[in-house]
């Protein structure tokens, strides 16, 4: 063989080589596994928070880049006897006093200061949650210490099973109603809209016509709470505990056309359209 083919072949050996070793590192990079990337900054919806006890709040955080790594992210609150906070970064008052919620990711970390406060007095439209009481504000006296609530939630329900004339005829004191069919009949069988009010828990009661009023025509500013907080908007009418003189007959709130609150008396056992109830808390 000539030298000039030799060392011809001899490049093209080398070439196949070195093609190969590119090849072999090619597919061990592509093997290995991608490194993580990391938060670099993290901005939160809120730096500071002013709660009442009971009251909660979300903050939100932003993680940059957004293909960030947040398998190792951390909501933490410095004073949990003040306030809490979840690993979703719900905030919630726990008693008067000052903490600071944080959330972090490795070395990055954003923290809002959370001042809880006692409340002042409440207006209608606030939501109420004290313990495991839950609802909207629908009437407040002149102190605005202490009012009423509806529940979150209602219910399709008959007044009564049959013709019953239960004494409940007061416009004003739902739970006295409430109490006085009670009497007749403790477990409540026979009255489906008191029993569903009754089994909201301790305090709860079917309200009288003039307490149904409260909350039909605050409508507009219950609302917006009741849905911010996943329960059902109040509709147009609804079953008061207020019985007629007729003993088959119990009052029926609707709004009318200008917006205002009316009844008119409806079978208790067999009434012309759907009959809701709400159930009401006095606090």
């Amino acid at each position: 063989m000539k030298p000039t083919k030799f060392i011809a072949a001899l490049c093209g050996v080398a070439a196949l080589v070195c093609s190969c070793e590119k090849e072999d590192s090619k597919t061990n990079d592509e093997g290995k596994e991608p490194v993580p990337v990391k938060v670099a900054s993290i901005t939160l919806s809120a730096t500071e928070l002013k709660l009442a006890p009971e009251e909660e709040a979300v903050l939100t955080a932003t993680f940059a880049p957004e293909d960030a790594d947040l398998s190792s992210v951390v909501w933490a609150s410095s004073a949990e006897a003040v306030a809490t906070v979840s690993p979703e970064g719900k905030v919630k008052a726990v008693a008067e006093g000052e903490t600071t919620v944080s959330v972090t990711a490795g070395d990055v970390k954003a923290e809002c200061k959370v001042v809880v406060e006692k409340k002042t007095g409440w207006a209608v439209g606030d939501y109420y949650e004290v313990g495991n009481v839950k609802g909207v504000v629908v009437w407040v006296d002149e102190s605005k210490e202490h009012g009423k609530i509806i529940s979150l939630d209602e219910k399709v329900a008959l007044w009564a099973t049959g013709a019953y004339n239960t004494g409940a005829k007061s416009e004003e004191d739902g739970k006295g109603n409430t109490d006085k069919v009670k009497d007749i009949n403790a477990e409540l069988s026979a009255f489906p809209a008191f029993k569903w009010c009754v089994a909201h828990g301790e305090g709860w009661y079917f309200p009288a016509i003039q307490e149904v009023y409260y909350f039909l025509n605050a409508k507009a500013t219950v609302n917006p709470t009741l849905e911010a907080h996943n329960g059902t908007k109040v509709n147009d009418n609804y079953w008061s505990s207020t019985e007629v003189d007729e003993e088959s007959e119990a009052l029926y709130a609707y709004l009318k056309s200008d917006g205002t609150a009316a009844s008119y008396g409806d079978m208790k056992d067999n009434p012309t359209g759907d009959t809701f109830v709400r159930a009401m808390y006095q606090f």
